[in-house]
């Protein structure tokens, strides 16, 4: 191994659908900083998952590739949101560098849920429209029925355990120490992101007097069966496609797409009966997580 080479010391472990892709944009502007641009999310430390199969950095050479602009930077990261459910990922990390620190992003979890069946949705993973189908479905997906033949990311269906923090939370303690584990409430992110990014910068040693441009990232895409399965059959033009095409054409593409695509109306927050069916099922988790955050989070379950 060259020692030489740029190495991450810090990852944005988690969760999905939590405010991620916002923190690697804001983070990654910081000059002090350098985020993997090339694959926000390799994916390397989690070769238990059947999550991204096709664009996952599975070697160490590929996986280093993806930092090689980093020379110079005092902190180097990526943001691979799979790292949380992963039951590898936190013991793997550790090992890599007994320096590292982890950023852990959680959200109400019927919320998030909601939000990632959307984007399971978008990329051809999910073929049931209705989330609440979808939740109940997951028994029967974990036994390997009723995934689409384009799926690429079967244990994304899990939506519950997916969304379960405590055990995870629990793994970056054990395996990097409380104090190198940062843990961020999407609702605080949202309200006072200006705050938590100066928090996260103090917690990752870097100067808080830095501006971000706090712009929004990884905004809800539109649902288009037609042209989505079109670019799930052949995932290497999809590939080629992502990597060729700048982002913000691609974000330009994604907007407009009501214009040239059929496209199916969702709504954009869960139906408040169907979050009342499952808010219960997390409540148990959301106890143990407020304990572990010193934060009482007991209203995400409480559902009038």
């Amino acid at each position: 191994m060259d020692n030489g080479q740029p190495r991450p010391n810090f990852f944005i472990a988690g969760s999905p659908k939590c405010g991620t892709s916002s923190m690697h944009d804001y983070l990654g502007q910081h000059p002090e900083v350098y985020m993997s641009e090339e694959m926000k999310e390799p994916g390397f430390f989690n070769p238990d998952l059947r999550i991204n199969t096709v664009r996952r950095a599975a070697t160490e050479e590929r996986y280093l590739s993806l930092f090689r602009k980093g020379v110079g930077k005092r902190r180097i990261g990526e943001s691979s949101t799979w790292y949380m459910y992963s039951k590898v990922a936190a013991k793997l990390i550790g090992e890599w560098d007994g320096l590292t620190q982890a950023i852990l992003m959680i959200r109400n979890p019927v919320d998030a849920a909601y939000s990632l069946h959307g984007q399971l949705l978008w990329s051809c993973n999910e073929d049931l429209m209705d989330f609440e189908e979808a939740v109940e479905a997951q028994p029967d997906r974990a036994a390997g029925k009723r995934i689409r033949t384009e799926c690429t990311s079967p244990d994304a269906l899990q939506y519950t355990e997916i969304f379960t923090y405590g055990p995870q939370i629990q793994r970056f303690y054990e395996a990097l120490g409380k104090d190198r584990v940062k843990g961020i409430v999407f609702d605080d992110f949202i309200l006072n992101t200006g705050q938590v990014y100066r928090d996260t910068l103090q917690f990752l040693g870097l100067d808080v007097e830095f501006e971000a441009d706090f712009r929004v990232m990884n905004a809800v895409k539109p649902v288009a069966p037609g042209f989505n399965s079109f670019f799930a059959k052949r995932p290497r033009l999809r590939n080629v496609v992502h990597k060729l095409v700048p982002a913000g054409v691609q974000r330009k593409l994604i907007d407009a797409m009501p214009f040239y695509a059929k496209t199916i109306k969702r709504a954009p927050k869960v139906d408040p009966e169907v979050k009342k069916k499952l808010a219960p099922r997390f409540a148990e988790d959301v106890e143990k997580v407020s304990e572990m955050l010193g934060r009482d989070l007991t209203h995400w379950c409480q559902v009038e």
